[in-house]
C-alpha cells in the first residue's frame, strides 16, 4: 500500500516461499500482490509468470480470473501477439465462466483487434463473450453497442441499425444506449 515495490517484492518473495512450503490457503493472494509489484517494476516477464501460476495452480479461487486477464494484457501490451492473447481470452471464458475479470478481458482483446482493422477477431471474441451471459449492464452493453458498430463498420446497415435500436431498448440507462442512440440519430 505505500508503492515501495522493490521492499514489498523482497517480502513477497518470502510469503511465496512460505505459503508454497506450508500449502497455506494465501498463497494465490501472495502471488497476485507479487505479480502486481513485479509489473510497477517494469519485469513483464515475471509478473506474467506469477499471474499464469496463480490461474494454473488454482483454478478454483476467486483470483484464477484475474490471473488470465492480466496475462492476456501482457500478450497484447508486451508480447504484441494478438491472436495468442485471443485464445487465452476464449479459454479464460470457458474455464471461469463466472469471472468478474474476463468481460475486461474480452473486450480488451476486441479493441486492440479493431484498432488494427481485424473486424472479424474483435466480433468473434466479443460473441463468446456475450454467449457466457455476463453479469452486470455494462458488460452487456458495451458489447452490444460494439457488435452493432462492427456491422455498421462492415457495412452492414440493417444489422447495425438492429443492434442500436435493441440496445436502446434493453438497456436504456447506459453509456452505450448514449452512444447507440447518436447513431441512430
Amino acid at each position: 500500500k505505500l508503492r515501495k515495490w522493490k521492499r514489498a517484492q523482497t517480502q513477497l518473495n518470502s510469503a511465496i516461499k512460505y505459503c508454497s512450503t506450508a500449502k497455506h490457503a494465501l498463497l494465490p493472494w501472495a502471488l497476485y500482490l507479487a505479480a502486481q509489484a513485479a509489473e510497477r517494476l517494469g519485469e513483464e516477464k515475471r509478473s506474467a509468470a506469477l499471474f499464469r501460476r496463480i490461474y494454473q495452480t488454482f483454478p478454483d479461487h476467486r483470483l484464477a480470473d484475474d490471473g488470465a486477464y492480466f496475462e492476456v494484457r501482457h500478450t497484447i501490451e508486451d508480447l504484441k501477439d494478438l491472436p495468442r492473447a485471443e485464445k487465452l481470452a476464449l479459454k479464460a471464458l470457458t474455464a471461469y465462466p463466472k469471472g468478474d475479470m474476463l468481460m475486461p478481458g474480452v473486450f480488451f482483446v476486441a479493441l486492440h483487434a479493431l484498432l488494427e482493422n481485424d473486424l472479424h477477431r474483435a466480433e468473434r471474441v466479443l460473441k463468446a463473450g456475450v454467449k457466457t451471459k455476463p453479469k452486470g449492464y455494462k458488460p452487456r452493453a458495451r458489447s452490444a453497442y460494439w457488435l452493432a458498430r462492427i456491422a455498421h463498420l462492415r457495412g452492414d446497415r440493417k444489422a447495425a441499425l438492429r443492434g442500436y435500436e435493441s440496445l436502446v431498448v434493453q438497456l436504456p440507462l447506459t453509456w452505450y444506449a448514449l452512444l447507440a442512440n447518436s447513431r441512430l440519430e
